[in-house]
């Protein structure tokens, strides 16, 4: 048994990490409450969850200004931006996947930017963001300003990726080993929370790959490669939330998980039970109503077998397990 201790408004409370996160109890009960989404078992630990969730608290002074300047129009009913911009912008349907790493606080941040960049090009722009270069080099030792408390793997804060794009530039980075990009992810796809045809990624942590500054495609030259962002901000108000997903595409966030998220199979997700086991940093993509059940749309790093296709769908308008209370986005330069 291995265990850890998390203090939680003042109380210290031990998990053991080798304990599976899902039990066949606590989809029963999740499933006899009628709720918004469908649970399930998984082969998982609490310590393999664990691993996974890299997005680090921002604390109040670390964070950004908020935008505060929305002209909030009648929004649409639901926004799917895959519907509104998917054959223009092919990133939208690139799901991309972590590996054995906790590095979420960089692909969301990745993913979104390299929406953002296309969008504002009207399409004529697409460069794939590389989230290699987020994990690798915005960290405390190669980017103290914009980066002073990430760990690479071992997790860290959604808004200093966006600090790194504006002052640093991101060059590109497709999926793992992309033959075509700049820096591509060099951690391997594993199966996260489900069984399939790749390795566990419970079997596979990895360490922080090394920062370099010379592109893996020698055709490449790294300094020419960088895009740039506008300085980031942060976003306040399930509409305004709303209206920059319209206007300028995804943004990052990050929310607290709970064993029962580990659960997940499909529906809008709400919070019921289980423990607290970290933050994840996901890319908020759109968003629509269920049955009467309003929700965001978000888009994961764990793969197109987990979830619904990868993606999937959190109550909105409540600040679910936190999930409206630290949105950042940029704009591209």
């Amino acid at each position: 048994m291995k265990l850890v201790f998390l203090a939680i408004l003042g109380l210290t409370i031990a998990l053991d990490l080798t304990a599976p996160a899902v039990t066949q109890e606590m989809v029963d009960h999740i499933n006899s409450l009628g709720t918004t989404w469908r649970a399930g078992l998984s082969p998982r630990t609490i310590g393999d969850v664990k691993v996974q969730l890299g997005a680090l608290p921002t604390p109040p002074e670390r964070r950004f200004p908020a935008r505060v300047h929305y002209d909030v129009k009648d929004l649409p009913a639901e926004w799917d931006p895959r519907k509104e911009w998917g054959d223009r912008c092919p990133s939208l349907k690139m799901l991309r996947d972590q590996g054995g790493c906790g590095s979420c606080w960089a692909f969301g941040a990745a993913s979104s930017i390299t929406d953002r960049i296309c969008i504002a090009t009207g399409g004529r722009v697409n460069p794939i963001i590389s989230a290699e270069e987020l994990v690798s080099c915005c960290s405390v030792f190669h980017a103290p300003l914009q980066c002073p408390t990430d760990q690479g793997c071992n997790g860290g804060q959604v808004g200093d990726p966006w600090s790194y794009w504006h002052s640093k530039g991101v060059v590109t980075g497709g999926l793992y080993k992309d033959p075509d990009t700049c820096l591509p992810y060099s951690i391997p796809p594993c199966e996260h929370h489900t069984t399939g045809p790749r390795p566990q990624c419970a079997d596979m942590h990895f360490s922080t790959p090394k920062c370099v500054r010379t592109c893996t495609n020698s055709s490449i030259v790294y300094d020419k490669d960088k895009q740039f962002g506008d300085r980031p901000y942060s976003v306040s108000g399930v509409k305004n939330i709303m209206q920059e997903l319209v206007d300028h595409g995804p943004v990052e966030a990050a929310f607290s998980v709970y064993s029962d998220f580990e659960a997940y199979k499909g529906g809008v997700y709400q919070h019921h039970s289980g423990s607290f086991l970290g933050g994840h940093a996901i890319s908020i993509i759109g968003y629509g109503t269920e049955n009467g059940t309003p929700y965001w749309l978000i888009r994961n790093s764990w793969n197109d077998d987990w979830g619904e296709n990868g993606y999937f769908r959190i109550l909105r308008g409540k600040n679910e397990c936190g999930i409206e209370g630290n949105v950042v986005a940029a704009l591209p330069r």
